[in-house]
């Protein structure tokens, strides 16, 4: 649990680190991804350099049109991207673990550390619950359900225990009656804020932004319905602004969920960080709350003397 919060707050950004990640020169960048490549013997992610907290997105796209480009720069030969992975590789990798385990994998088998993690299948396969039926279907169209029968004897176990997918949507009927049924649902109370109740759902999530943003140093150009949600400036130094590109989340993880290019992205705004391995920048705002809430206290308290 120690190791999982330390590594959320070495991913999650304040607003100060927002304006410094744009200060990092073109030579900086390259020589981060050089050193990087020689510690590690090959060709660096983005998300591990975000993890090893020597690079970010924002850093590259600054500098360079893409990642791939500035490894390029670098001599260096890009790896190869989540969907160019052979799905037989995913296979071999998650059947070959199951049958050594003698059980299904679960998301902690795949650590961010090893060459296929678990956020590789979530990209491939819309979803950890959908791993197994996509293994199932391509073990069957391969025909390699006889050299594998007791992997795929045990997914077909899983579906009798009745750990199935739900549903994407409910009946309408039952949607109108839930409606008449059931309360509102509201989130903890907060003691000072914009909101009464911290937010529940993506659209508190903006809506909180919104009423933080010049508090927060950003100035917001656009909100749009598709990806991604907001195209802001924030001063990077004094008279200089900077175009920074921002998809709202409830949770940063949802992020992933909703299958979006990281690389279309400079920043997420979150209320809840719960992606610790995130390859792009995390502004949490229930971070940045308390932060404005203890800056307000000592100024009342400043003033009270």
């Amino acid at each position: 649990m120690k190791n999982e919060t330390a590594s959320r707050k070495k991913n999650t950004i304040t607003r100060e680190e927002v304006r410094k990640n744009h200060t990092i020169t073109r030579e900086e960048v390259m020589k981060a991804i050089r050193e990087a490549a020689r510690k590690l013997g090959r060709t660096p992610l983005l998300a591990e350099l975000a993890r090893m907290g020597v690079l970010e997105r924002m850093h590259v796209r600054r500098h360079f049109r893409s990642y791939t480009l500035a490894v390029r720069e670098c001599g260096l030969e890009p790896q190869m991207k989540v969907s160019m992975i052979p799905l037989k590789r995913l296979f071999m990798e998650w059947a070959t673990l199951a049958r050594k385990r003698k059980r299904l994998p679960v998301m902690s088998d795949f650590p961010p550390s090893g060459k296929i993690s678990y956020s590789i299948f979530i990209y491939r396969f819309g979803g950890w619950l959908k791993v197994p039926e996509a293994m199932a279907r391509f073990a069957k169209e391969q025909k390699l359900t006889e050299k594998w029968q007791d992997v795929v004897e045990m997914i077909a176990k899983r579906k009798e225990k009745g750990v199935v997918l739900r549903p994407a949507n409910k009946p309408a009927k039952l949607k109108r009656l839930l409606r008449k049924h059931i309360s509102p649902i509201y989130g903890a109370a907060m003691v000072r804020g914009p909101m009464v109740n911290e937010p529940i759902n993506e659209n508190g999530v903006l809506f909180l932004f919104g009423a933080m943003a010049e508090k927060l140093g950003f100035v917001v150009l656009r909100i749009q319905a598709g990806f991604p949600d907001c195209e802001a400036f924030i001063e990077v130094e004094e008279g200089r602004l900077e175009r920074v590109l921002a998809e709202f989340e409830y949770e940063s993880l949802n992020f992933l969920k909703h299958a979006h290019k990281p690389g279309d992205c400079d920043l997420i705004v979150c209320w809840k960080h719960n992606w610790p391995e995130c390859p792009v920048d995390v502004l949490e705002l229930s971070r940045e709350l308390k932060k404005l809430f203890r800056e307000g206290n000592d100024q009342l308290a400043a003033d009270l003397r």
